[in-house]
């Protein structure tokens, strides 16, 4: 099995993958890595007085942990049909199609969503934390994080040997990529940085999930969102302000907008197109500056936000 072989599929919210046949090959993501990690949740099985019993040395005190990772590229309609819904779980909206058939948006963490990665089904995956990484020149890459509740088990890994390569291959050019070159910072950055030359900007969003469950039951019925949180780091060539001990407030919105070469924007029928932003009033908690022998002035600070 080779990664040809591993192609991750993302479905609409709160829906699950059944069979084969139960998800759609529009909606591939352009993964550069995919990685599942399971964990049981044993702890030593010790009593008092007594030695180890071989057949029981561990004791589990919870359900079955799955996390799911990986990395991809943005491209702006990323294939006929599928439109910008590829991307869907990065939103926070929790639109509907036009016939009011599929959810669409993770609804501020509150939503999951169906994961096929090679020939295995995940289901119940809800968005833990995602990141978007802009430097210029280079291709814009974003990571994406999940907690999948409905993991598959007792079962082979598999591959996935009818992935559609000529339904893609002509919307992975080069001028369909975004890449830093095209993007656009917004707003003012000049109240805690020189904003001439900023080369990198990144960008993370977390989101705190609790599951609940019932008395006799191993898995969740209910899951509860009690944080979200954002953080961006930009980078610079100076500082502006060195902040007292309350750091700095922003008093406006800062961002930047992600485009391609032709100006096409990922998510556009969502808020307009799908920017990175932190709102007026988040504060600058972080900065720090440097400088090596013959280079210039290297400085970063780093704003958080609390949404909920």
């Amino acid at each position: 099995m080779t990664y040809k072989n591993f192609p991750v599929y993302i479905g609409h919210g709160n829906r699950s993958f059944t069979s084969q046949f139960g998800y759609h090959k529009s909606h591939m993501i352009y993964a550069e890595r995919a990685n599942v990690n399971y964990s049981t949740a044993s702890v030593p099985n010790r009593k008092l007085g007594q030695p180890i019993n071989r057949d029981r040395e561990f004791a589990y005190t919870a359900d079955l942990g799955c996390s799911i990772s990986f990395d991809f590229l943005l491209y702006p309609n990323p294939r006929e049909g599928a439109g910008n819904t590829v991307y869907s779980f990065l939103s926070d909206s929790n639109e509907f199609d036009q016939d009011n058939a599929y959810v669409r948006g993770n609804n501020s963490g509150s939503n999951f969503f169906p994961i096929k990665i090679g020939g295995n089904f995940y289901n119940k995956c809800f968005l833990t934390s995602y990141n978007i990484e802009i430097s210029a020149l280079n291709a814009v890459r974003c990571s994406a994080n999940f907690s999948c509740y409905d993991p598959p088990s007792q079962k082979a890994v598999k591959a996935d040997n009818f992935t559609p390569f000529e339904s893609y291959s002509e919307y992975m050019s080069g001028n369909a990529v975004v890449d830093g070159a095209s993007c656009q910072i917004s707003g003012l950055y000049d109240d805690f940085m020189d904003s001439e030359i900023i080369p990198k900007v990144s960008y993370s969003k977390s989101y705190n999930i609790t599951p609940v469950y019932n008395l006799g039951n191993t898995k969740p019925n209910n899951f509860l969102v009690d944080s979200i949180e954002a953080q961006m780091v930009v980078e610079s060539t100076g500082l502006n302000n060195l902040f007292a001990y309350d750091g700095i407030k922003l008093q406006n919105d800062i961002g930047v907008n992600i485009l391609n070469h032709d100006g096409e924007r990922i998510l556009p029928e969502y808020d307009g197109g799908f920017d990175i932003v932190v709102g007026s009033g988040a504060k600058v908690n972080v900065e720090d500056y440097g400088i090596q022998g013959g280079d210039v002035v290297s400085s970063r600070a780093t704003i958080q936000e609390i949404l909920l």
